[in-house]
């Protein structure tokens, strides 16, 4: 792999867990009571979740390039967390065709997400 390509590997991967801990300080700031911080993280909570989309998929596709130096289950578990990220942003905007259990289905690929990217590292 060149030094670019890493670098833009390692990148990605940072941006990406910046704007995880962002969408998940959302849920974190709504159960604390912290009201002026959870309106803030609520209005860049939709655009932090796109920038992990876009940052987790390039960080998938750059790291094609190292599988046979890291263990197949980091892999898997990425694949998985970016299935389930998917899967949210596609809760939030199928939310009328859900009904009122959108976000139960946004809370379980939260869920799944959140232990698959642990898993990952």
């Amino acid at each position: 792999m060149s030094y670019l390509m890493m670098l833009i590997n390692i990148l990605s991967a940072k941006i990406a867990i910046c704007a995880f801990f962002i969408v998940v300080a959302k849920f974190v700031t709504k159960r604390v009571g912290i009201k002026s911080v959870d309106r803030l993280l609520m209005t860049i909570h939709k655009p932090a979740g796109y920038v992990l989309v876009v940052a987790g998929l390039i960080h998938m596709v750059f790291s094609f390039q190292v599988v046979s130096t890291i263990p197949i289950i980091g892999y898997v578990m990425g694949f998985i967390c970016m299935f389930a990220i998917i899967a949210l942003i596609a809760t939030c905007m199928l939310k009328r065709k859900f009904g009122e259990h959108w976000l139960v289905w946004h809370r379980i690929m939260t869920a799944i997400a959140i232990s698959t990217v642990i898993l990952h590292t």
